[in-house]
């Protein structure tokens, strides 16, 4: 099993950077035949379009986790759930469980008992309280699905939000025993059973990556702008203290 796992892995990462690894084997070959006999003007093209290879593929390798999760994202549909109601996001993670092999129930809008959804599988029931929010989670969804635990004779609690969990929800949690679902793991989770159009391949992946590069690079050169500037900024300050004490 282990083996199985680790060969998938390898052949995860292979899909996701066989156009960059095909750039840096064709400015190889560019570059040796940059030292083979040819006319000077010849050796220029071949090593001018040798380095720019080169340095498309280091963006798009620097690029690649910045555009792994904005692929995960884009297969997810988090952007549609962040404008759903709250009933339509209940209903989208009991398709999503289902599809996870859990049996089910959606409970009544009003008097829940503080459980959104209760599932079923192995003998193991599970109540969920659903959080489609635009803020932090607080401690009251973790009281909420305690109760709930309780009423509906449930093993386990989740709580699920779309948004992050507040320090204070995630203490209360650890000590009740209640497992919190926030924005990225339930991203993760919807973008494994996403049934939405295929992930980018071929030179369309590759330029999603490179493209992805160039903005890690720019937001890194934009950030050193605004320090420089801010130590510039602050290192006036302090001299015109100096020279007014």
């Amino acid at each position: 099993m282990r083996t199985a796992r680790l060969l998938f892995s390898g052949f995860s990462a292979v899909i996701r950077y066989y156009p960059l690894v095909l750039f840096l084997l064709v400015a190889s070959a560019e570059l040796g035949a940059a030292h083979t006999p040819m006319m000077s003007a010849h050796r220029h093209v071949f090593v001018e379009s040798a380095v720019a290879l080169l340095v498309l593929a280091a963006l798009g390798l620097v690029g690649v986790p910045r555009a792994t999760r904005t692929e995960r994202r884009r297969r997810s549909g988090i952007q549609e759930i962040d404008s759903m109601e709250g009933t339509e996001f209940e209903e989208r993670l009991a398709h999503a469980f289902r599809a996870g092999g859990w049996r089910v129930s959606l409970t009544p809008a009003t008097g829940d008992f503080g459980a959104d959804l209760v599932l079923e599988r192995d003998g193991v029931r599970t109540v969920v309280q659903a959080k489609r929010w635009d803020d932090s989670v607080g401690i009251e969804a973790v009281y909420e699905v305690v109760g709930a635990k309780a009423h509906y004779g449930a093993s386990e609690a989740v709580v699920v939000t779309n948004f992050l969990f507040t320090p204070a929800a995630v203490e209360l949690a650890d000590d009740n025993g209640v497992a919190l679902v926030e924005r990225e793991e339930l991203v993760k989770m919807l973008a494994s059973q996403a049934a939405v159009s295929p992930p980018h391949t071929g030179l369309l992946l590759a330029v999603s990556q490179i493209a992805s590069g160039v903005r890690f690079l720019l937001g890194v050169v934009w950030t050193a702008c605004v320090a420089v500037i801010g130590l510039m900024v602050a290192h006036r300050a302090y001299r015109r203290i100096v020279r007014h004490v």
